[in-house]
């Protein structure tokens, strides 16, 4: 290689060197830039980190606040709920308090009873006074069903009514409160139920039982009998009842018929001149006083009531009568009054309690929504912190990738610059070299040259050194293509100069491809970015799906708060319902009193009847009386008229009391008259029904009984059979199959008394079925209780 091409050589490296110092340069420049924007890419992810994590702790500490306000609100719901519950509790046990109290069975006396009563006893008050004051109390007083005791049958199909000790018990002491109740108002002492009491009655009842007949008045037999075993004194009164029996008889309607009997001695009872008043009162108006009373009360097998009042005597002892075990009277009225306050007591407190945490739900529902609020902000600022993160990390990773890029590129410059610094070295170390040798050599030639010039000048002198000459030719010749060779070798390396270059100018184009492929890549990070982004739209979509949960969870508690208050409104209507119930039972109650009232008036008729045995003998003993009087005062007028006319005076009062006691006979023989137009007719009615009972018939011409045998004292004339007493009785013949009638006994001569199974009648009791009662004088009688005359009253000493 000539020393022209090493300069060339040396030349077109050092021009490649330049330009791959400009293309470092450049890049390091491009480095520079984009390391710079990586590192703002990098503080703005720091700081939207920063806020990412600050917005997620303030929604997480949102979220845990809102859990607990939910919480909270979900407690205050439930104790809500079981506060509704404890106040419809407390009030079911209010309504059945009330129910219970005004279920309970009173007296409550007429105003200005005590006072009219007390005169009757002084003997201030008249029995039609008194009567005029009571008798609303019959009206006033209506019993009231025992749903419990309902359940509890004691007869079905007419079968003969037995209570048991139990239920005997549970009677007396009944009729007892009610007793007390009565007597406390008048100031009468209290009666007492003992085991004494109890087995008392009970022997009574087995004493009427025994009879067969169903009574019609009081059986001094059996009371006697009981008073001597007992060795005590007593005093009865009896409420007798006669009626249908189609229909099961329950306790409920025995305690019934022993108020309604109670009612109607209290209060309708002048026809027996108020002797079951005094005897229920505890007054006696002959004066007597039985000191410490005690009841008994019981049920015949006809279902009749006894109420059985017993006073100790002088010598009476515990052996006789036991007074030792004594039962407690209840105060239903105390008791279930009780209970009603202390019902409505916790009502009101179940209410409050109501109250107050219903307070604390409205609050905890406030606390929730401000919660919910709370949520919904911090989800805002964080969704939006999350953004600005993901923005600053996508800006961030563009940063990156340029920087690495241009990191590629400035390495690649930076080799192609050293490649090309070496290629200069080397060209220069060659064009120096190679500029070395051709000094030497044509100072060598010059010496030949002068040698030539000095051998030729001398060639004469010496053919040795024109050898030598030769020999130092032939070695310069050597040394040029030495020469030579280096000049090559400058051409291979000028030659690996313009390769470097080459290469340098492929890695430009492999940053290019680079750049491109980043390019890609950014296109590619860009669509991850956008489905990020859609991913975070949809977890932000199921979010508000989750919102939109919570609020129609909120619109689903409203709406069950609707439905309470809804529910709430419907049980304030079914209130009104019961309240309208209630006056249309006030109604029906007013019609049953006004029916009530028209029996009191048909069994007053009914008593004059059924009394007209004891009125008879009253009429009797007024009619001596009067007859007496007649005669005295007949004999004072004659004497009068005999003596003087100074007299006349006396003679003129002496006639007056004539024609009183004329009056008064004549009122007497009136009264004697229909009294035994009476006695006629209820023996009648009772022969009549002993023919029926016993089966009597007429068998050729004679009146026999069920079993063929014919009846004492009684005959038979004209096919008509005739009792003891002379009456006519409807008694069939042999061959007459149809049933009894009253034929030939008018309305107004007939009192029957059938049996149980025949008729029944008590006082109307609500909720019971109708029952029709005997026919009495042409009357067609209501439902009722017949109180009978107290008839018998026993004081021993």
């Amino acid at each position: 290689m000539g020393l022209g091409s090493a300069q060339a050589a040396l030349t077109s490296a050092q021009s490649a060197q330049a330009s791959a110092q400009k293309t470092a340069d450049s890049a390091s420049a491009a480095l520079a830039t984009v390391r710079d924007v990586a590192d703002q890419a990098d503080n703005d992810v720091a700081k939207a980190q920063t806020a990412n994590d600050q917005a997620q702790s303030a929604l997480t500490s949102a979220q845990s606040a809102q859990a607990s306000a939910q919480s909270t609100a979900d407690s205050a719901s439930n104790v809500v709920a079981s506060d509704q519950v404890a106040v419809n509790s407390a009030q079911d046990a209010v309504n059945s308090a009330q129910a219970a109290l005004d279920s309970v069975n009173t007296i409550t006396l007429p105003s200005g009873y005590v006072s009219a009563f007390k005169g009757n006893v002084a003997g201030t008050v008249s029995s039609s006074e008194l009567e005029a004051v009571a008798k609303p109390g019959v009206a006033m007083n209506t019993y009231k069903d025992n749903v419990v005791a309902e359940k509890e049958v004691v007869s079905t199909n007419g079968a003969d009514v037995s209570l048991t000790s139990e239920q005997e018990k549970q009677l007396t002491l009944f009729i007892a409160e009610l007793v007390n109740s009565v007597r406390n108002q008048v100031g009468s002492s209290a009666v007492k139920v003992t085991e004494g009491s109890l087995a008392y009655a009970k022997i009574i009842i087995k004493g009427y039982n025994a009879t067969g007949t169903q009574p019609v008045t009081h059986n001094s037999k059996v009371i006697v009998n009981a008073e001597k075993l007992y060795n005590v004194n007593s005093g009865e009164d009896l409420s007798l009842f006669f009626g249908d029996d189609s229909t099961p008889l329950t306790m409920n309607d025995i305690f019934g018929r022993a108020y309604n009997g109670l009612v109607g001695m209290l209060f309708n009872d002048a026809d027996s001149n108020w002797g079951h008043t005094y005897s229920i009162l505890g007054q006696n108006p002959q004066g007597i006083s039985f000191g410490q009373e005690y009841l008994g009360v019981d049920s015949d097998q006809w279902g009749d009531t006894q109420y059985e009042f017993i006073g100790l005597n002088s010598t009476t002892t515990n052996n006789d009568f036991n007074t030792s075990n004594e039962f407690s009277i209840p105060n239903t009225t105390e008791t279930h009054q009780q209970a009603l306050n202390k019902a409505k007591s916790a009502l009101a407190n179940a209410e409050n309690q109501l109250a107050t945490d219903q307070a604390k739900l409205t609050s905890a529902n406030q606390a929730l929504a401000n919660a919910n609020e709370a949520v919904a902000q911090a989800q805002t600022t964080a969704d939006n912190a999350k953004a600005t993160l993901t923005d600053a990390q996508t800006k961030q990773s563009l940063a990156n990738a340029d920087v690495t890029a241009k990191q590629s590129e400035a390495d690649q410059a930076n080799s192609a610059l050293a490649t090309a610094n070496q290629n200069v070295a080397t060209a220069q170390a060659a064009l120096e070299n190679l500029s070395a040798d051709q000094a030497t050599k044509l100072a060598n030639l010059q010496s030949s040259k002068d040698a030539l010039a000095s051998v030729q000048s001398q060639l004469s002198k010496d053919q040795r050194t024109l050898d030598q000459a030769n020999s130092a030719l032939a070695t310069a010749s050597d040394q040029l293509a030495s020469a030579k060779q280096a000049l090559t070798t400058a051409q291979t390396n000028a030659d690996q100069a313009k390769q470097a270059l080459a290469r340098a100018e492929q890695a430009k184009r492999d940053a290019e491809t680079a750049l491109a492929t980043a390019k890609n890549q950014l296109a590619t990070d860009q669509a991850t970015l956008q489905q990020a982004q859609a991913t975070l739209a949809t977890y932000t979509a199921d979010n508000a799906t989750k919102l939109a949960n919570l609020q129609s969870s909120k619109d689903a508690l409203t709406s069950a708060q609707a439905e309470l208050a809804k529910r709430q409104a419907t049980a304030a209507s079914a209130q009104d319902a019961l309240k309208q119930a209630k006056a249309d039972l006030a109604t029906k109650q007013q019609a049953l009193t006004d029916a009530q009232t028209k029996l009191a008036d048909l069994q007053a008729q009914l008593s004059d009847l059924q009394n007209a045995p004891a009125k008879l003998a009253q009429a009797k003993v007024a009619l001596a009386k009067a007859q007496t009087s007649y005669d005295e005062a007949l004999a004072t007028a004659e004497k009068a008229q005999a003596t003087h006319v100074s007299a006349q005076t006396a003679d003129d009062q002496a006639q007056a009391k004539l024609a009183t006691a004329k009056d008064n006979l004549a009122r007497a023989q009136a009264q004697l008259a229909t009294l035994e137009a009476l006695q006629k007719a209820e023996q009648q009615a009772k022969a009549q029904a002993e023919a029926k009972a016993n089966g009597y018939q007429i068998v050729n011409g004679q009146v026999v009984n069920d079993q063929g045998t014919p009846v004492a004292g009684w005959m038979v004339k004209n096919g008509v059979a005739y009792d003891a007493n002379g009456n006519s009785i409807n008694v069939p013949t042999a061959t007459d199959k149809q049933s009894p009638s009253l034929t030939g006994v008018t309305k107004e001569t007939i009192s029957q008394y059938p049996t149980r199974k025949a008729y029944k009648q008590s006082l109307p009791q609500t909720g019971n079925a109708s029952e029709t009662g005997a026919i009495l004088a042409g009357l067609s009688m209501l439902a009722g209780t017949l109180a009978m005359a107290l008839g018998f009253k026993k004081k021993e000493n």
